[in-house]
């Protein structure tokens, strides 16, 4: 029978740090069943978790743990390994890697969401670092869904990129993601060698802030799909201003 874990959901949102779970435990050899292998009761628990109504904010949090009820129920030895947070984030992984399920667009979508809702209670700035440690509970749930929303865009999720370029807006009072120059390229040209969010290709407005070898450099890590090679060399969070070679 399937049980309700909307809460548990919300609390791993909201206190546990995002990141890569290695655990005992084989998703190929346990799959996620896919919409044409649901048992009558998973299809309608499926189809009432949707729901037409309201905002995915409203609707997202039920469709996921509706989701992860499934797979637990079919999967009873799942609960034997790791702790529900380490089996939670593993399960959200094994989705994004390519398992067709209704909560695939909640999962990559939610952190997004979920920033829009507690960027006002955070003081602290993402430009492709974090500008300092979290000191609250909303500014570590803020690093968490940014962190979240890395991984996703590491799986190859273009959708997760074109969010973390909407949510960067410096004229915003209330921005907490300010691309550093040479991140919100590589952002940019992974779009555009994806083909999707064809309005963010443009990079002329950033060219001038960053010198040749570093074009170079990112241009290289897009096309190898190496994200961390430029993230874990993009300078400390600062203003803009131009540079020369």
């Amino acid at each position: 029978m399937l049980i309700n874990i909307i809460s548990f959901v919300i609390f791993i949102h909201t206190n546990a740090a995002f990141g890569a779970v290695k655990l005992d435990w084989s998703f190929a050899d346990h799959p996620h069943p896919d919409e044409t292998n649901l048992t009558a009761e998973e299809r309608t628990a499926t189809f009432l978790s949707i729901g037409w109504r309201g905002k995915p904010t409203d609707f997202c949090p039920n469709v996921i743990s509706v989701q992860f009820e499934i797979y637990n129920d079919r999967y009873p030895g799942f609960a034997e390994i790791g702790t529900e947070e380490e089996r939670f984030k593993a399960w959200k992984i094994h989705i994004v890697e390519g398992t067709y399920d209704k909560s695939l667009d909640c999962i990559v979508g939610e952190p997004f969401m979920k920033i829009l809702d507690v960027r006002r209670e955070v003081e602290l700035v993402f430009c492709g670092v974090f500008s300092r440690q979290p000191i609250s509970q909303s500014e570590k749930a803020f690093v968490n869904l940014v962190v979240e929303m890395l991984d996703y865009m590491k799986l190859g999720i273009g959708s997760v990129i074109g969010d973390l370029i909407i949510l960067h807006k410096p004229d915003d009072p209330y921005v907490r993601v300010n691309l550093n120059p040479d991140v919100e390229y590589l952002f940019r040209k992974s779009l555009k060698l994806m083909d999707i969010y064809e309005g963010h290709f443009n990079t002329d407005h950033l060219e001038p802030h960053l010198t040749k070898q570093r074009m170079d450099f990112i241009d290289a890590a897009v096309q190898n799909r190496d994200f961390d090679a430029v993230l874990d060399t993009t300078p400390p969070c600062k203003d803009r201003s131009p540079v020369k070679d």
